[in-house]
């Protein structure tokens, strides 16, 4: 009997354990979103956003401030950690033309600090979030008033490129205060910035750096790092990065909630075949290629399909191919990449690697394509981005995820027979970049 009582007792307190478990927007964590059904990430370069005050109001466009859904990219945060964070923002300032480098449009970046009070419902979206300046900068009270917004330009107007703020430390412990503007003792458990681009007005000179295209892409970088004392754990260090386009003079749409960029390489033009051939590894850089998407909740199944916690299926498959169609008619004999001269043939393959893992041919970083692969094709070959699927909580606590895959692309003639001798003259080929949502 008594073994039985133990049991049961046993299993109760389990029970009660488990109904008392934390809540997920209880849980120490830092988060990013780039979701993009109210905001754009597609930006008309002809726009003109201006710099905010930190006392600027949401939804206002006017010469002292821009601060609505126009120009905000997204937001970054943390909730209860336990020791200061410096986040990182960092941005070369500029949308350049894919098609044509010179071609460009300078922009900054603005950060709105924001904190939440702690309150009896703190998952309650109608309390507001205050506008005041919680950085560490700005200990001691200080209100958010008419000064500008943190950015990424010095006092000059010219572009900083990086700029930096410190998240406090944020207790669970009710007792722990910290003093924010005309409120007084106040309870924070959350602080997170609006992350907001400004474009300046165009001059005659900013004019004749654009031309009427779709293809101007950019970057904003936010990192994050701990201040503690060999007490932090990995989730108080990353990075995150704001994918834009930008098009000048021309009709499109607000949204990219996916998107491809391959950014060529000074040489791919003009690739010296037999200076290649005479290297050990016959490779040479012809491009950057970029995948990503916004970010999605895991229950929508959008980017990837789970089981549990565990990725069944990642529904975007890039592929390179030599092939115009991307999905080869029946009947139709597929091309395999070759240069050619109109006399010789000088087979080659593609090589796409992950930068980051280029210590040898890495299985899931590292992907070889013949020319010869179309949708529909048997054991066909794509990019696999499973390890490139970006999970976050974010601010409420609910699970995201999105995809942002970085690759180096290389021409490989390894392994191929190469005609001997080689007639000289030009050689050329096309190689098709393609992305497939299922």
């Amino acid at each position: 009997m008594k073994r039985k009582i133990i049991v049961i007792i046993t299993a109760i307190i389990l029970t009660i354990q488990n109904l008392h478990a934390a809540a997920a927007w209880l849980t120490p964590r830092i988060w990013f979103e780039n979701d993009y059904s109210n905001r754009k990430n597609v930006i008309n370069l002809e726009s003109l956003f201006y710099l905010p005050t930190m006392d600027t109001d949401y939804n206002s466009n006017s010469p002292t401030g821009t601060y609505s859904s126009v120009n905000s990219l997204g937001n970054f945060g943390c909730a209860y950690c336990n020791h200061d964070i410096i986040f990182t923002v960092q941005t070369d300032g500029k949308f350049v033309s894919e098609s044509d480098p010179t071609k460009y449009r300078e922009f900054y970046i603005a950060i709105m600090p924001r904190v939440r009070y702690d309150t009896l419902d703190r998952k309650n979206s109608t309390i507001d979030d205050k506008m005041y300046c919680m950085d560490r900068t700005y200990q001691g009270g200080e209100v958010a008033g008419a000064v500008m917004a943190p950015n990424t330009r010095d006092v000059s107007g010219s572009p900083m490129k990086t700029l930096t703020i410190t998240a406090p430390a944020i207790s669970m412990d009710p007792y722990t205060k910290y003093y924010v503007g005309p409120d007084g003792e106040q309870h924070v458990f959350r602080f997170w910035c609006d992350v907001l681009i400004c474009l300046p007005a165009l001059t005659q000179e900013d004019i004749q750096h654009l031309i009427e295209s779709d293809d101007y892409s950019a970057t904003v970088t936010v990192s994050w790092t701990c201040v503690g004392e060999g007490e932090c754990n990995t989730s108080h260090s990353g990075s995150f990065q704001f994918n834009l386009r930008g098009y000048y003079k021309t009709q499109q749409g607000s949204q990219d909630s996916l998107a491809m960029f391959v950014v060529p390489t000074s040489s791919s033009m003009n690739l010296d075949i037999r200076s290649i051939l005479e290297r050990n590894t016959q490779e040479e850089n012809i491009a950057q290629m970029k995948v990503y998407t916004t970010t999605v909740k895991k229950s929508t199944n959008i980017w990837a399909r789970f089981q549990g916690s565990q990725i069944t299926e990642v529904r975007v498959k890039p592929f390179i191919s030599a092939n115009s169609s991307w999905n080869q008619q029946e009947g139709q004999n597929p091309n395999s990449f070759a240069l050619t001269n109109g006399i010789t043939s000088i087979p080659f393959s593609v090589i796409v690697r992950d930068p980051d893992h280029t210590s040898g041919n890495v299985s899931g970083y590292f992907w070889e394509f013949d020319g010869s692969d179309y949708w529909g094709k048997n054991n066909m070959n794509y990019i696999d981005l499973t390890n490139y699927v970006v999970r976050i909580i974010d601010r409420q606590g609910t699970e995201y995820n999105m995809i942002s895959f970085t690759g180096d692309v290389y021409i490989s003639f390894s392994g191929q027979t190469i005609p001997n001798p080689l007639a000289s003259g030009i050689y050329s080929e096309d190689i098709y970049y393609y992305i497939v949502y299922i």
